[in-house]
């Protein structure tokens, strides 16, 4: 199911902020502390991020219980595909035990230049985690790539920090650019590959609309390094509109895992 859809979150927020957390994340990961399960991320830098909101979402509004399960069974595998680590075995690690959810997200090491070998990547990835979710207990979803809200639209400033001397901000023109342009390739290729494929077990969170809004929850800018300003305009800052309707999606999988 696509989940880019702004207006429907927007009614979440004053939830968020009131005593009684509405996190879909709770409920998931009460599911699978009763079988012992995890929770692993895998992915570039951004994906440790989610793994860090998740982490952070449960000690704040999670029972000390919870909090201290999360601490222990949320993981984080760095993987972000340019280079050829071996996934599958860190999906054999976690059938060997357990099993549990598999959070996968990469993407914004690609550009152009590389995209196809993001492709031969897919290839490979995609099957391995479609047939990892037919295993009883264990599930895959794949997290698409978040919009980055540099103001330089290029393919350089999806992957990676820019470096420049003056005033900067983020910007939200950047990211009507990408969605009006080709930048959205990645969303793109991994719904073809699935389609090529017919991967049927395999959920994927669509977060590429979702985050488009978001060009003000980025974690910092102006950072003084050698005279010049180091800005990150890719990495968020835990909030409802990026990481709920994520929490969701996990929810959902969990569910479905515990159900059949």
């Amino acid at each position: 199911m696509p989940l880019h859809r702004r207006n429907g979150l927007i009614s979440v927020f004053p939830l968020l902020l009131s005593k009684h957390h509405p996190s879909h994340l709770l409920p998931a990961l009460q599911t699978l502390k009763q079988t012992y399960r995890s929770l692993t991320f895998v992915g570039d830098s951004t994906a440790e991020t989610a793994a860090a909101a998740a982490i952070c979402t449960v000690v704040r509004f999670g029972s000390r219980e919870l909090a201290a399960y999360a601490k222990e069974h949320i993981h984080f595998a760095a993987n972000n595909f340019l280079e050829a680590l071996p996934l599958n075995q860190t999906l054999q690690q976690l059938r060997s035990g357990s099993c549990g959810l598999v959070v996968v997200s990469v993407g914004l090491h690609f550009n152009h230049e590389n995209r196809v070998l993001y492709k031969q990547r897919l290839r490979a990835s995609l099957p391995l985690l479609d047939t990892f979710s037919r295993v009883q207990s264990c599930a895959a979803l794949w997290r698409s790539t978040v919009i980055p809200h540099f103001p330089n639209v290029n393919d350089q400033s999806t992957h990676k920090r820019t470096r420049f001397s003056g005033s900067y901000q983020c910007t939200d023109s950047a990211a009507s650019a990408q969605l009006n342009g080709t930048a959205c390739w990645r969303e793109g290729d991994v719904a073809a590959e699935m389609g090529r494929a017919k991967l049927r077990h395999l959920l994927v969170a669509r977060l590429w609309r979702a985050s488009a809004p978001l060009f003000d929850t980025h974690i910092g800018d102006r950072v003084k390094e050698d005279g010049f300003a180091k800005s990150d305009c890719l990495h968020d800052c835990p909030g409802p509109y990026l990481y709920e309707p994520l929490w969701w999606a996990v929810n959902r999988v969990v569910t479905a895992t515990d159900e059949a």
